[in-house]
């Protein structure tokens, strides 16, 4: 089984359009099962859910973290109008090979808030307390349609303004874990978490499940001034052999504005469990 995690970097930062056709080509050589992607939009998780290398192999699990009003309940689901609409804000989506996996139906939604009210958790919009933006994790659980095993996918993105906050996001989505863990003990979490290795926000994590990859910085900036620093993570629980991969960002020209060529700011993470 193979995953794939990468930040592609919101629209919002610089024009998506430029930068889709070398992302795409990248999520085709990766050659996942799981594709988890943090800061999409609407529009580019429609376009990938859609593109004809992903349409008829894939599907896909999520919902934006902010409230849409395209829909009664406010759920930011796929549309099929206004499509570049920003409603719904971004996602952390798991697309999925659906010829080798199934996705098991599962009782409880499978977006989730970052809130200390459990009340607030499915509540599309809700912002931990003293968070700059609603932040959220995907999850579900999976069986491989061959070998009948079966685990939980996490994919998440917390609050890069305060450790504090992150880490009270982390201890949420590790009780979650931990919950799931009654039912399936095989688990994999990725995503953006926004902090260094050696932080109280790593530690809620690696309380209940382990890091599998390296420290190599995945966050590489732009700038000459930036620093680059590790806050993307694969960790996994029962794991068995892992094949960890840094994945090279790749470069387009002329550079999108704001940008010194890659297409995004993070790098890619591949993980290939045996």
């Amino acid at each position: 089984m193979k995953i794939l995690t990468w930040n592609i970097l919101t629209p919002g930062f610089t024009a998506w359009e430029p930068r889709r056709e070398a992302i795409w080509q990248t999520l085709r050589r990766a050659d996942a099962d799981f594709i988890c992607l943090q800061e999409p939009m609407h529009q580019q998780v429609y376009e990938t859910r859609h593109h004809p290398d992903f349409a008829s192999a894939f599907a896909l699990v999520g919902a934006g973290r902010e409230h849409d009003p395209h829909f009664p309940d406010g759920l930011a689901r796929l549309r099929e109008t206004d499509i570049n609409s920003p409603a719904g804000g971004e996602w952390t989506p798991i697309v999925y090979r659906r010829d080798r996996y199934e996705m098991i139906d599962l009782p409880q939604p499978t977006t989730v808030w970052y809130h200390p009210d459990p009340s607030r958790r499915n509540v599309p919009g809700t912002f931990s307390p003293g968070a700059s933006f609603p932040r959220i994790f995907t999850w579900s659980y999976f069986r491989d349609r061959h070998s009948k095993a079966e685990l939980f996918v996490y994919n998440t993105h917390l609050e890069h303004t305060a450790g504090s906050i992150r880490q009270q996001q982390a201890a949420q989505l590790a009780a979650h874990v931990s919950e799931s863990m009654k039912q399936c003990r095989r688990a994999v979490v990725v995503g953006d978490f926004n902090d260094p290795t050696d932080t109280p926000t790593l530690a809620e994590m690696q309380r209940v499940i382990p890091r599998v990859c390296d420290d190599r910085p995945t966050w590489r900036g732009f700038g000459p001034a930036d620093q680059p620093v590790k806050i993307d993570y694969i960790f996994a629980i029962n794991p068995g052999k892992v094949r960890f991969e840094l994945l090279e960002i790749p470069r387009i020209s002329p550079p999108p504005a704001k940008t010194d060529g890659r297409v995004s700011d993070h790098a890619p993470l591949l993980a290939e469990f045996e």
